[in-house]
């Protein structure tokens, strides 16, 4: 029986019934030629990213990674896991990775590079179940040298193994979707099985692609009869093997949720603008304004044009949408991946409108959908192909239009994809003021902050007190140079509170030493609870509630360093002119 149809076979005149391969002779040639491009991209893209990953610099939330991944004990490194939002198998791999490749960016972004290699293979093998190898394979290049894929390859965080793992499981999910039950390869369900527990043990994104891989049969069994026959066949020849398919995901789900993200406090403040809030604005208002961001997220820019290419662009794919829908009752499997990135674009939007996840946010949190997008778009390209009359038709046609906008997109996306080096201006003028000093005090911000300057030293922890949050000395050592790291409870220290200092006192007691420095910068996009300019004046005022005399104070914008000393006979001297460096003495 012909239940569920491929799209891989030629419809019309376009060749007769005897000149056709037989599904069996065709599927597997196709299948090794998408695989095989897919590879050859993958390692062009790995190429990119290792060049980009020797000077691009690592930001804030990769080098949190890094310092959650070398805690020296794994009891510390479970403590930091569950002040972070992301579930902890990541962390072991980069803990493994940092073990075997030892302390440089290229080894801490290792994972994400080998993960953005993997997806791009399997969106070729995904993208060649249903339609051709040479569709599967520009695809490919179309995830895996997209400016999107680069990113993400060059952050030290999660999303590149999440996207390798989730990539695998579509794999193995549309073929099993595609062939009758008596014909499914055993790799099919363990792809599936294997790789959506990964995803879900790597990032909680992949909730939503294992909910709409649960929901689109649901849809499909409505939208077909050919679909209804394949799925009560299926459960009635394979229902502990189906049970055993979906059921290890849900599992590894259900735990990873009761062991970690229940436990998680910190909410998700940081991302407010991308999720909905009433009395704001109107629903309609978040839906619309968030779709814009999330349809020029992956969307390359170009200036003025910006807006005619992103309407272009939306109105193709809605005709690849509407050519696609029609697809549906006729029971193909080139209709399913549009069914699957509605039901995860609906189900992101919902959690946006909830609260419980961001739509339309930054590219870190909206990366799931985009390598579903591309499967979508592909599957379009092939049914409008097909329905096009005549010589409009033609495959050279539609694989050479293709391959010329991929190559244009992805060509102009590398070419103005940036390349910062690591910053330096905050720690060159902090060590300016105070090179010597023996400890440092940071607060929870800033500290990820030093550490990204000091990540090829040794950090050693040497007292705690557990909060939330908590309050540690380190001690960090190169060769014969040390010195000590007090970490403080706040998020961002505040000079107009006497907390501040009473942890600077305490600092100096921990640590031994009668002076302390203060490591103090702004996060991007936030501004100090005071009046910055009154910074040296407050600290002078409350200092000596502490027993702390201020010895110098510098005010760069809203980034603040200081030093004090322990009030008593060695550290009596009095404050110096603290405003001998801010900003009002200085002219800046």
């Amino acid at each position: 029986m012909n239940a569920v149809t491929s799209s891989q076979e030629p419809d019309g005149e376009e060749s007769s019934r005897r000149e056709r391969p037989t599904r069996k002779t065709k599927r597997p040639a196709v299948l090794v030629q998408a695989v095989l491009g897919g590879v050859i991209v993958a390692a062009i893209s790995s190429a990119v990213l290792c060049w980009f990953g020797v000077h691009q610099f690592v930001g804030f939330d990769s080098f949190w990674h890094v310092f959650i991944a070398r805690q020296e004990t794994w009891k510390a490194m479970w403590r930091e896991i569950l002040e972070n939002a992301h579930p902890p198998l990541f962390y072991l791999l980069l803990k493994a990775a940092i073990f075997s490749l030892g302390q440089s960016f290229l080894a801490y972004r290792a994972l994400s590079i080998a993960g953005i290699a993997i997806a791009t293979v399997f969106v070729a093998w995904s993208t060649a179940t249903i339609t051709r190898a040479a569709l599967a394979i520009i695809a490919a290049a179309a995830f895996g040298l997209s400016a999107s894929a680069i990113d993400t390859g060059l952050e030290v965080r999660s999303y590149g193994v999440f996207l390798a793992a989730a990539m695998a499981a579509t794999a193995g999910w549309l073929e099993w979707l595609r062939s009758m039950p008596r014909t499914t390869p055993i790799r099919s369900r363990l792809l599936f099985g294997f790789g959506m527990s990964i995803a879900v043990l790597t990032h909680y994104s992949a909730f939503f692609v294992l909910l709409a891989m649960l929901a689109t049969p649901a849809v499909l069994v409505v939208s077909s009869a050919r679909w209804r026959i394949k799925f009560r066949l299926e459960l009635a020849r394979h229902s502990r093997v189906v049970a055993a398919m979906f059921g290890a995901p849900i599992l590894v789900a259900v735990s990873v949720f009761l062991v970690h993200a229940r436990h998680y406090k910190n909410g998700l403040g940081h991302v407010v603008g991308f999720m909905y809030q009433p009395g704001a604005e109107s629903r309609w208002t978040f839906i619309l304004r968030n779709c814009r961001n999330l349809l020029l997220l992956f969307v390359p820019t170009f200036g003025q044009t910006t807006v005619v290419v992103t309407a272009v662009w939306a109105f193709l794919c809605l005709g690849l949408v509407v050519a696609t829908v029609r697809r549906l009752p006729r029971g193909r499997v080139d209709a399913v991946p549009l069914v699957m990135f509605v039901l995860l674009l609906l189900s992101n939007l919902a959690a946006g409108l909830a609260g419980r996840y961001p739509f339309g946010g930054n590219l870190r949190h909206e990366i799931f959908l985009f390598p579903f997008a591309i499967l979508a778009l592909f599957a379009g390209v092939e049914v409008a192909r097909r329905a096009a009359p005549g010589r409009w038709s033609s495959r050279r046609l539609w694989v050479g239009t293709t391959t010329a906008v991929v190559v244009a997109s992805t060509g102009f996306g590398l070419a103005t994809f940036p390349v910062f080096p690591q910053p330096r201006a905050q720690i060159d003028r902090f060590r300016g003021d105070f090179p010597d000093e023996p400890t440092v005090l940071v607060d929870q911000f800033n500290l990820i902050v030093f550490f990204g300057h000091y990540y090829d030293w040794q950090w050693h922890l040497r007292w705690e007190q557990v909060g939330p949050p908590m309050w540690q000395v380190w001690e960090v050592r190169h060769g014969d140079n040390h010195f000590a790291v007090c970490r403080a409870r706040e998020w961002v220290l505040d000079f107009s509170r006497p907390s501040t200092y009473a942890q600077l006192s305490d600092c100096l007691a921990r640590s031994k030493t009668v002076k302390v420095a203060v490591f103090r910068t702004q996060p991007l996009g936030s501004t100090p609870s005071w009046d910055v300019a009154e910074t040296a004046a407050l600290a002078a005022s409350l200092a000596p509630t502490a027993r702390l005399d201020l010895q110098a104070l510098d005010v760069d914008g809203n980034n603040i360093y200081a030093l004090f000393q322990a009030a008593g006979p060695h550290g009596a001297r009095g404050a110096v002119d603290a405003a001998s460096k801010s900003p009002q003495a200085e002219g800046r």
